[in-house]
């Protein structure tokens, strides 16, 4: 769907028009490969910058465009099918190479570098190649015919056209793809190096038509020609520009070969197969074998003619391995993470599951998850995990049938199949092999089982341990270490186990009674073949009587030299317990005889001095160990007897001839051994991770008593434990979750609680006074972290979250710098699954302080004349002087307070608050007004209702009626009541009125008014 999508954008772009772009001012680059380094070998830091968009090319196709109609064409690669993206809106590109991240289609129009804007013929300018220095002294780039990224190192080439059918050769030259400029010393000391010209046929072949790099390798190559006639494949060395012939450009059709015509363009698709387009019409696309540069047609192009340029190139290798589990126990649920082993990014990482799709039915249309085999189970893959899960349907024995899957990287469309193989095992049976097999499991819920969900757990070393006296601790060293594969499965094979002990007895003949001939016991020489029975007595045979006998021969050692036929004996034994010696008893024909016996024929060639072992005779042996007793530590005696068959005799040496060459018996044996044999197989704890914890005992067991046994479902659960880490910050704005760090506020210790699904304490730890924490040591899980004054006991219910008073919560996540999670409460959910949690943090905040203000006492103005009021008096530890006030209550006393000329209402909040614009009117008189407010710190916490009171007083008016004399100054003396009537003193004001009447003092002509508003008055006296 995303492909349809984008074509459909291309159509749009074509049907409304095409314009040209200067990509300096209109792009913002985007990070690739590659590093330019100036002529002053600084390097510039835009390795990894790229044009483009975010829209990736169609990964079925190759690109080309054709230098005479200029159209960029696309073809699919797999069938010919070919789209016309449009005519360009330039005209000379001759070269095009798709940058390494897939997104970007980019192009040579003569010397001047740049990209097709989002896969559309709009070419849009980065930059001209600029000149460099090299062999041929000073060269500008202004015929570029090749461009090629080399996927291995992110490096853009170039190969720019110096003569055009013959000498000089071409140029070789490294760019900068962000700005289209020939990197400065791109080789040693020079910006270029010379394409060394092929010769073929006695022809020299100067021109370089394209050059392309192999991205599996690393291998440049390029198309030499001379205006198209002959066209060669040759490997150019892109340190020296050397080149290497592969051959002349050739076209099979499966029967026939005959010369590729005019060849222009060359690219490689992500797995290393070439492709190639011709210039002469029809233009065609080929994929040409690069080690034979045959070709074989792939699609013919019906736009326009002269494809000089090729881009095949997807943007990244994907690499599906194949995938199994072996060693499961038939009827068990099986888990693959099918995506640990393999590589997307152009194979240079393991993917996640949301980087990936999975098709476990590649045979059927659209993206299968899941898949039924019939009498067998279902596959399940979960995209979340990147596990496939496969359970057995009930009674199902044998293996399953292995699937196919496809697995496709998702921002490139990028493909590749793989196979996923199951072996189970019937514990019942299994071949001569001994086998313990177990897995070890993520066990996150620490139940001891291992759940389907659990997947396998492979960073831990097995041991395989001896349990001599049985008693369920390793005896010795491991006898054998394992690692499990990514599944977490384990196995050890145990062969050769021993159950018989075997035994050898070997001895010669020592005693001269041991050895004898019929009525002889004293000879020299014994004679074998014929006329003599011959004897021979063995002692301290120790072999127990439920022992088997493997092997056992007599050797003689001949003391003649002949050379003829005819010596056989039968080889018998003395069918007795403890048979007599010779000396004792000589008669070695009269002796009764074993019913088992065994005929040797003795060789011809008869060498003195030289030993020859008889035919086996561990019938003979057997018979006397179940017919008689040879108990340790002694055993008994062994006489066997040599009867002639034959027609000729053999002579041997007799112990009185030569002790050194007696005759000898050897057997081979082996009685029931010990067993059964028991096994021990632990994890080495050294081995595991350090946040790795068994959930199970460390002892598995395993006990054989016959071959061919397996010993399954040794299992091992493993859980590790994660840390969890934050800071709680004085954060003062209650924006990011940042700030100054503290973990004492007010000198009171906070602790970090962590809270599980139950509600109780799992680990509680106090935070330092910087402000950070860290709780380690903590399963897989959901919980909450939460920060209180209070200390919660783990197991027990957890407190509340608090914080000293005064202090309050302002947000709190995951950062740094998090956003916050918009419940301002002290605690947030978090979830561990496989990994250690950090920038857990929280903000708090001290709530400001208003304080009560009682301001200066001011002269009442009297009327509707307003004057400044008292101003509220703020703090804050995180601001200082916060500005937001809210004035919650008014004067009750007819004043009016006023803020910025604007009567104020209760309630009324003001940001940015400026203590000059508030005024008061107050009513008349002596009054003391006050109104109440609070202030909200940039955290948004209010702080307490604090009061501002505003005293204003008002002015006394006074003075003294003289008996003034002269009409000079007002002086005299003092009236006093002689006028026979009350004199009064009338306070008049401008309008006439009067405000206030005082009663002259009789005695000394003293007079006053108090409480008068200031203002413009007159007295007058009357009577």
């Amino acid at each position: 769907m995303k492909h349809v999508e984008m074509r459909f954008w291309m159509l749009f772009l074509l049907l409304y028009g095409i314009t040209f772009v200067n990509a300096q001012s209109n792009l913002k680059p985007k990070l690739e490969n590659g590093t330019p380094i100036n002529r002053n070998g600084a390097k510039v830091d835009n390795s990894l910058l790229m044009y483009g968009s975010s829209m990736l090319n169609d990964p079925t196709v190759c690109y080309a465009f054709d230098d005479n109609g200029n159209h960029l064409m696309s073809m699919t690669r797999s069938d010919g099918t070919q789209t016309d993206l449009g005519e360009s809106n330039v005209s000379t590109v001759e070269a095009v190479v798709m940058g390494w991240n897939g997104d970007t289609l980019y192009g040579a129009n003569a010397n001047t570098f740049g990209y097709f804007d989002n896969f559309t013929p709009t070419f849009v300018n980065i930059g001209s190649f600029g000149s460099g220095f090299g062999a041929s002294g000073t060269k500008t780039m202004s015929d570029v015919d090749g461009l090629a990224i080399d996927p291995t190192t992110g490096i853009f080439y170039g190969a720019h056209r110096d003569g055009d059918g013959g000498a000089p050769a071409d140029l070789l030259f490294k760019f900068d793809h962000t700005t289209g400029q020939i990197i400065q010393n791109g080789f040693g000391n020079d910006e270029y190096v010379l394409i060394d010209p092929t010769t073929f046929n006695s022809v020299t072949y100067d021109d370089i038509d394209d050059i392309a790099i192999d991205p599996v390798d690393g291998q440049m190559y390029g198309i030499a020609n001379e205006g198209g006639g002959v066209n060669l494949l040759v490997r150019i060395d892109k340190t020296n520009g050397n080149t290497t012939l592969v051959a002349r450009l050739t076209i099979s059709d499966g029967s026939t070969i005959v010369n590729m015509p005019d060849s222009e363009g060359l690219s490689f698709y992500n797995d290393g197969t070439m492709y190639l387009t011709t210039g002469t019409n029809p233009s065609r696309l080929y994929q040409i074998n690069k080690s034979n540069a045959v070709g074989t047609l792939v699609g013919t192009f019906t736009v326009g003619s002269d494809y000089e340029g090729v881009a095949c190139l997807t943007g990244g290798i994907v690499t599906a391995n194949d995938d199994s589990s072996i060693g499961n126990v038939e009827g068990s649920i099986v888990m693959i993470n099918i995506l640990s082993n393999d590589l997307v990014n152009n194979n240079s990482s393991t993917p996640s599951p949301s980087e990936v799709m999975v098709d476990l039915n590649p045979s059927s249309p659209g993206n299968q998850s899941t898949l039924v085999v019939s009498g067998e189970g279902t596959w399940a893959y979960n995209s979340s995990t990147g596990v496939v899960t496969f359970t057995p349907l009930a009674g199902f024995t044998g293996d399953p049938t292995p699937i196919p899957y496809v697995l496709t990287e998702i921002d490139t469309g990028e493909t590749d199949p793989a196979t996923i193989t199951i072996d189970y095992i019937n514990c019942e049976a299994n071949d001569n092999t001994n086998t313990i097999i177990g897995t070890i499991y993520n066990d996150a819920d620490r139940d001891q089982v291992h759940d389907v969900s659990e997947s396998g757990f492979s960073n831990a070393s097995v041991q395989l341990f001896e349990d001599f006296n049985n008693d369920g601790n390793p005896d010795g060293t491991a006898i054998q270490t394992t690692s499990p594969n990514t599944n977490g499965d384990y196995q050890f094979n145990i062969d050769g186990l021993v159950y018989s002990t075997p035994g050898t007895y070997s001895q010669r003949i020592e005693n001269s009674c041991n050895d004898a001939k019929d009525g002889k016991e004293d000879e020299d020489e014994l004679k074998l073949g014929k006329d003599e029975v011959i004897g021979v007595k063995f002692d301290g045979i120790a072999i127990p009587s439920n022992a088997t006998i493997n092997s056992a021969f007599l050797y003689f050692t001949a003391s003649e030299n002949k050379d003829e036929a005819g010596s056989t004996v039968n080889i018998h034994a003395h069918d007795v317990a403890n048979p007599d010696n010779f000396c004792t008893n000589n008669d070695t024909d009269g002796r009764t005889r074993t019913t088992n016996n065994s005929s040797w024929s003795l060789p011809n060639l008869w060498n003195q001095n030289q030993e020859y072992q008889s035919a086996d005779i561990s019938n003979v042996v057997s018979e006397l160990i179940g017919s008689h007793s040879y108990p340790s530590p002694n055993g008994g005696s062994m006489v066997f007897l040599m009867v002639p068959t034959g027609s000729k005799n053999k002579k041997v040496h007799a112990v009185d001839g030569d002790a050194a060459r007696a005759p000898r018996l050897v057997i081979n044996y082996t009685t029931p051994g010990n067993g059964p044999y028991r096994y021990i197989v632990s994890i080495d704890q050294s081995s595991l991770p350090d946040n790795a914890e068994l959930t199970t005992d460390n002892i598995e067991t395993a006990v054989f008593t016959s071959d061919g046994t397996i010993d399954c479902n040794n299992d091992f659960g493993v859980v590790l434990k994660y840390d969890i880490s934050g800071s709680v910050y004085d954060d003062g704005n209650a924006g990011t979750v940042n700030g100054t760090g503290l973990g004492n506020p007010d000198a009171t210790t906070l602790y970090a609680n962590l809270v599980d699904t139950n509600g109780d304490i799992v680990a509680s730890v106090p935070v330092n006074s910087n402000g950070t924490y860290t709780i380690d040591g903590i399963y897989p899980g959901t919980y909450d972290v939460e920060i209180s004054t209070v200390q919660g006991v783990i197991g027990n219910q957890a407190p509340d979250p608090t914080l000293p008073t005064g202090w309050n919560n302002t947000n709190e996540g995951q950062g740094p710098n998090a956003s916050g999670d918009g419940n301002a409460n002290g605690s947030q959910s978090i979830t561990i699954s496989s990994s250690d949690l950090s920038n857990i943090d929280f903000g708090i905040n001290d709530a400001p302080v208003a304080s009560n203000v009682t301001a200066t006492s001011q002269v009442n103005p009297g009327g509707t004349t307003t004057v400044t009021a008292g101003a509220p008096s703020v703090t804050d530890l995180e601001d200082g002087t916060p500005t937001t006030i809210t004035i919650k209550s008014l004067p009750t006393d007819g004043s009016v307070l006023y803020y910025n000329g604007v009567a104020v209402t209760a309630d009324q909040t003001i940001t940015n608050f400026n203590p000059a614009l508030l005024t008061i009117d107050p009513a008349d008189g002596a009054v003391s007004p006050q109104y109440t407010y609070t202030t909200t710190d940039a955290a948004g916490v209010e702080s307490n209702v604090a009061t501002v009171t505003q005293p204003f007083t008002t002015v006394n008016v006074s003075g003294t009626v003289f008996d003034d004399g002269d009409a000079g100054t007002v002086n005299g003396s003092t009236l006093s009541n002689n006028v026979g009537a009350p004199l009064y003193a009338h306070l008049v004001d401008g309008s006439g009125n009067v405000v206030g009447v005082s009663t002259v003092d009789a005695t000394d002509g003293t007079y006053d008014f108090t409480g008068v508003t200031p203002g413009d008055y007159q007295v007058v006296l009357s009577t």
